[in-house]
């Protein structure tokens, strides 16, 4: 009984591996189109403050003046995974592309 129960167990293991890993689905609120691996936007309607990128998993550390960065509204320095991360926010989307881009490069 034994040794008919073992393979069967594979197969039924092994079956439900390759169903879990093998879907196509993007996962909800994924970006629709991708250019060339560049950057895209996901979640383009949504508005973000401090509270969300922290909710996140982002550890605040300090908040940093604007005035040196044309449009920013909010600019925070902390970390996530261990590594320094400068948030800065803007009014629009619209804005964080015509005035945030340069001074991020």
């Amino acid at each position: 009984m034994r040794a008919r129960f073992v393979p069967t167990l594979l197969a039924v293991a092994a079956t439900l591996l390759v169903t879990a890993c093998g879907s196509d689905a993007e996962p909800p609120g994924a970006a629709s189109q991708q250019v060339d691996g560049g950057p895209f936007v996901l979640r383009a309607d949504d508005i973000f403050d401090v509270d969300s990128v922290t909710r996140a998993g982002w550890k605040k550390s300090k908040q940093l003046s604007a005035g040196l960065l044309p449009g920013a509204v909010e600019v925070w320095y902390g970390f996530f995974e261990q590594k320094d991360i400068e948030i800065r926010f803007y009014e629009s989307h619209a804005n964080a592309l015509a005035l945030g881009v340069d001074p991020a490069d």
